[in-house]
């Protein structure tokens, strides 16, 4: 091989080195979001099941908020599983 063609190369292989630090620093932040955000809907659904007992009618209208909290979560976490699967 040529010297430039080495030097090609060995820039080459650093870019990728580069790039699959930057893709595993993404997938740790995705997957630090994707932890958040099932304790965030595990938070939601058990104040739902109290708000069940203490406000039945949602005089509150907490129940109707948590509700959509709940879904909008369940929404963003199903976009993240099927984006982990392309």
């Amino acid at each position: 091989m040529t010297a430039t063609v080495l030097q090609l190369a060995h820039a080459s292989t650093h870019q990728n080195q580069a790039l699959v630090h930057l893709v595993d620093a993404y997938a740790a932040e995705l997957e630090a979001r994707r932890v958040q955000l099932q304790a965030d809907l595990d938070d939601y659904q058990r104040k739902l099941v109290d708000l069940s007992e203490l406000d039945p009618l949602d005089f509150t209208g907490l129940t109707k908020l948590y509700s959509e909290h709940v879904r909008q979560i369940e929404s963003l976490l199903l976009e993240l599983q099927d984006s982990a699967r392309d």
